[in-house]
């Protein structure tokens, strides 16, 4: 990367997470050095991977939210079965939680200044891995999710 002299402008853009267009990179460790880029999308495995180390930095690349630009999932696209580098625990359970869904979450979106609710704020609620519910709250900031799974929520 330093051999580039324009490497570091490079890589502000592609960092930057502002962005209206697609930014797309090749590169074959940029991911594991320990360069941030939390709106990265796509991570593409071309290359063998021996190393679980190696591997699940390059994964956590892609697990980091950013608001900024709305990204909260990401894709592993594996042309080389690095996935099999995944231990059990990281993967998801093969059948959803047993119990009712009739349980509801109830919350406030308040403004971290003023203390008063945000409305029209959008909200996405992910029930499952590959189940997100965007609401949008009410004139004082609330929301209310009918038929939620029990189970502990975080914010």
């Amino acid at each position: 990367m330093t051999d580039e002299p324009y490497a570091h402008e490079v890589l502000k853009e592609f960092k930057d997470s502002e962005k209206d267009f697609p930014v797309i990179t090749t590169t074959v460790d940029l991911l594991s050095t320990g360069v941030d880029i939390p709106p990265v999308r796509n991570i593409v495995f071309l290359k063998h991977i021996d190393s679980k180390v190696v591997f699940h930095q390059i994964i956590g690349r892609g697990a980091r939210i950013d608001e900024n630009s709305r990204k909260f999932t990401f894709r592993i696209i594996d042309y080389t079965n690095a996935m099999r580098l995944f231990d059990e625990w990281d993967l998801p359970s093969p059948s959803p939680p047993e119990g009712p869904s009739d349980w509801y979450l109830s919350c406030k979106i308040i403004d971290s200044e003023t203390g008063k609710g945000i409305p029209k704020a959008s909200v996405v609620a992910l029930l499952a891995p590959s189940k997100p519910v965007t609401l949008r709250t009410d004139e004082q900031g609330a929301i209310i999710l009918k038929d939620a799974p029990k189970g502990e929520y975080q914010n």
